[in-house]
């Protein structure tokens, strides 16, 4: 099941940026109807209470931060933490461990089909002489681009993504948006990236990591959606920090 809040992480070189956003989850039970034999449904919409772009940190430091956050009273226990493992990303899923955090890292394929990666040599406490036993467990998820790009554009279709009036990065968020664009190789595949260089796209990684995530986490709640539900506009500003 999908955690109440969800902090999404897409890692960067020291000269680009590293972009944040933190997800709630709002379920609503949408009332059957007795004479047509429909049950009540739980759907949810979710919205970005956070948002935060940063460059020139070290690793080191950027896994602070995010200690920082992971730990605050409102989100002990109730927080999936998920970030771009691909490339640079990696040191930092290496120090979040050390942490003591448990995140998940999403490495961005172009391939047509999920794959768990499971860690088969790691230590478990309370189980096997000694007091310690081995386990599966999850190193990495290895995501198509496109299958996190088909979950996004469900999830902005069905207008299940809200933002407060006055979240911080709300509008360089939307460009990024607007600019991320699909384009055919040589090889006729496509590729999913911003249309310029000047163009940053932090926070688009962070929103297809989250919205594959919670297709991942709950794939039924796609379904059987009434579009009109969702109308009304998400107007809760977070103060992170306050």
């Amino acid at each position: 099941m999908l955690n109440e809040f969800t902090i999404s992480i897409d890692i960067a070189k020291k000269s680009d940026y590293t972009g944040i956003q933190i997800y709630k989850k709002i379920p609503t039970i949408i009332k059957g109807s007795q004479l047509l034999d429909q049950k009540d449904m739980q759907v949810s919409s979710f919205g970005i209470i956070y948002m935060d772009m940063f460059q020139g940190l070290k690793y080191e430091d950027i896994c602070d931060r995010i200690l920082k956050i992971a730990t605050l009273d409102q989100f002990l226990g109730r927080t999936d933490i998920i970030l771009d493992g691909t490339g640079v990303g990696e040191a930092v899923v290496d120090g979040l461990r050390e942490r003591k955090l448990k995140p998940y890292p999403i490495v961005f394929t172009n391939g047509n089909q999920v794959n768990e990666v499971y860690d088969k040599n790691s230590l478990v406490f309370g189980s096997g002489k000694g007091g310690f036993g081995s386990m599966n467990v999850l190193k990495q998820l290895n995501v198509p681009k496109k299958d996190m790009v088909d979950a996004a554009v469900l999830l902005l279709q069905q207008n299940r993504v809200k933002m407060g009036k006055f979240l911080k990065f709300k509008e360089e968020f939307l460009k990024q948006l607007s600019g991320f664009k699909g384009k055919i190789n040589d090889k006729n595949n496509k590729r999913f990236e911003a249309e310029t260089e000047n163009l940053h796209d932090d926070l688009v990684a962070c929103f297809l990591m989250f919205a594959w995530w919670q297709h991942y986490q709950e794939p039924r709640e796609k379904e059987e959606i009434h579009d009109d539900f969702f109308e009304e506009k998400f107007e809760t500003d977070f103060k992170l920090f306050s």
